[in-house]
């Protein structure tokens, strides 16, 4: 009976402090955040390969803020928490120039950023230096230094791709 009682006065006193609260304040979702903070969402596209691909691994930043993200599978990606105020907003990945979007105005709930399509890619590597690793690469297996690559060459390269000699 002595637990039954405390137990009863465990809800009584839950029932009265949950009563008491700013509800208005709060509204929880599935990851527990609160009604007030702004959420800034969008995603990273590009249409090189000649349909709309989202792209991984996205690093997206708030500049003034310091706050940086990652964009998913799908390039989409989320700021939370951000406070109203106009930012400079900075996309880099590993294949495209980077791209900033300058004075974006976040205010007041949620702000979509909607489809950011990178399209300038990153030049890796010059002609010349294309140049340069194929003839070093063809070198590699030009045994008789003559810039050519003969039958028996072919053959020597063939069994190194195969894993027969180094």
């Amino acid at each position: 009976m002595n637990k039954l009682m405390i137990i009863i006065i465990i809800c009584i006193k839950a029932s009265i402090v949950l009563a008491s609260s700013d509800w208005d304040t709060m509204i929880w979702d599935q990851d527990n955040w609160y009604k007030k903070q702004i959420t800034v969402t969008g995603q990273v596209i590009t249409n090189v390969t000649g349909k709309k691909a989202g792209i991984l691994d996205a690093n997206i930043s708030i500049i003034e803020l310091g706050m940086h993200v990652q964009s998913d599978d799908n390039g989409e990606f989320r700021f939370i928490d951000v406070p109203d105020g106009t930012y400079t907003i900075q996309i880099e990945t590993e294949y495209f120039a980077p791209m900033q979007l300058q004075e974006v105005t976040i205010y007041e709930g949620l702000t979509s950023l909607s489809e950011i399509i990178l399209f300038d890619q990153k030049n890796r590597f010059t002609q010349t230096e294309v140049n340069v690793l194929l003839h070093e690469e063809r070198m590699k297996y030009d045994i008789d230094n003559d810039g050519k690559i003969g039958l028996e060459e072919a053959i020597k390269a063939l069994s190194i791709s195969a894993g027969f000699i180094e």
